[in-house]
C-alpha cells in the first residue's frame, strides 16, 4: 500500500454545472465541501470576486470559460474515494477526478464511465494540468 493518494482525473466533454453534480452524485455522493469560501482568482491577496459555496463558484466557471479553478470535496464516508476534484481549465476545459489510495485504474473507468468521457490519467500526489491541450497530451502519453 501506498502512502499518500494517487490522483485520478478524466476529461469531461462538458463544462457544465449538470456534468460536476453527477460526476460527485455517483462517485462522491456524501461529501462535504473543502472550503469556506472560494476566491477568484484562486489564492490572490486580494481577490476580484470570493463565493461562499462551490455551487457559486462552479456557475462562475461555467459561465466564464476562462477562468481557472480547483475545486475540492471531501468524503463522509471511509475508504475510497478520499476526495472529489473539479478543475476548470485556463481554456474552457473541465477535469474531474478521485483522490483513491489503491486501485487508481479502476477508479480512472469509474470516472471515465460516469463522465462519458475518453482522455484520462493517473498522477500522483498532484493536480491535474491547467488546460486542455495539457492534460490531452499527458493523458496520451500514459496510454
Amino acid at each position: 500500500m501506498t502512502s499518500g493518494f494517487y490522483d485520478v482525473y478524466g476529461l469531461a466533454p462538458h463544462r457544465t454545472a449538470e456534468t460536476v453534480a453527477q460526476f460527485l452524485s455517483k462517485l462522491v455522493p456524501q461529501r462535504a465541501e473543502s472550503a469556506d469560501e472560494y476566491e477568484v482568482p484562486q489564492f490572490a491577496d486580494q481577490p476580484e470576486i470570493i463565493f461562499d459555496s462551490a455551487e457559486s463558484l462552479i456557475a462562475h466557471c461555467v459561465e466564464h470559460l476562462n477562468v481557472p479553478h480547483i475545486i475540492y470535496w471531501r468524503s463522509l464516508v471511509d475508504g475510497d474515494p478520499a476526495n472529489a476534484i473539479a478543475a476548470f481549465t485556463v481554456d474552457g476545459a473541465l477535469i474531474l477526478g478521485l483522490s483513491v489510495s489503491s486501485d487508481p485504474e479502476y477508479w480512472l473507468s469509474e470516472i471515465l464511465v460516469a463522465i462519458n468521457g475518453d482522455d484520462g490519467v493517473i498522477l500522483f500526489e498532484k493536480a491535474p494540468p491547467s488546460s486542455l491541450l495539457e492534460f490531452v497530451a499527458l493523458s496520451r502519453r500514459s496510454s
